[in-house]
């Protein structure tokens, strides 16, 4: 995900995305973040069944959007 911010910004995007998250039966195998020039980028590899995709990245939308935050998720 990315979006404006800093590292308060950050923090706050990493809270929504582990709420958002804790219903589902995943592991988080990786997080990567960035804060530059008044942007953040959070990426995340995550374990999950591949059935469960759409409907993680529906809710990260979902909560993600009032903080102006954008969302991709991608299939490896």
């Amino acid at each position: 995900m990315s979006g404006p911010g800093g590292l308060a910004e950050l923090e706050t995007a990493k809270n929504v995305v582990h709420e958002t998250l804790s219903p589902f039966s995943l592991a988080i195998e990786d997080v990567q973040s960035i804060n530059m020039a008044d942007r953040i980028i959070l990426a995340m590899q995550i374990a999950c069944d591949e059935a469960h995709l759409s409907a993680i990245e529906k809710d990260l939308k979902m909560k993600c959007a009032p903080l102006n935050l954008d969302v991709a998720a991608e299939l490896l």
